[in-house]
């Protein structure tokens, strides 16, 4: 059975997609109603987080396999935790699909900035493939 995910920061980028399920997948835009995302403390990525009235835009991916999932739980690590969300997609359908988001005991790690995807883009995408490559080669 495959799932689907809804991405809101790193993983927005199909190059880091990509280098952590080993595989090229491909995205839909989508957001998230109610939830809320935010810089963490310290940290080039952001967590998400139940927020009324809050919209958050992302990208879907389609087609994971559980070992894909297994992939991304990891790299995910104990901050988060996966949940499954309905999101809107970008031509009016609404899908569900898992996120990951900031876990109720690590809420306090969140700081009150936005996180912007242009500057991880241009300053941190490039060197966290390479440790990801580094850390689990294929």
């Amino acid at each position: 059975m495959s799932e689907c995910l809804f991405t809101y920061g790193s993983l927005m980028l199909p190059r880091v997609m990509a280098a952590v399920c080993r595989r090229e997948l491909a995205g839909t835009p989508a957001r998230l109603d109610a939830y809320a995302r935010y810089a963490l403390r310290g940290r080039g990525y952001p967590g998400l987080v139940p927020e009324s009235g809050a919209s958050t835009e992302g990208v879907v991916y389609a087609g994971l396999a559980q070992h894909d999932l297994a992939r991304l739980d990891r790299f995910e690590g104990p901050l988060y935790q996966r949940v499954r969300v309905a999101v809107d997609l970008a031509e009016g359908a609404r899908e569900h699909a898992f996120a990951y988001v900031v876990h109720p005991d690590q809420r306090g790690e969140l700081s009150a900035q936005p996180w912007d995807l242009d500057r991880f883009a241009r300053e941190d995408a490039d060197r966290w493939i390479e440790e990801l490559r580094a850390r689990s080669p294929t």
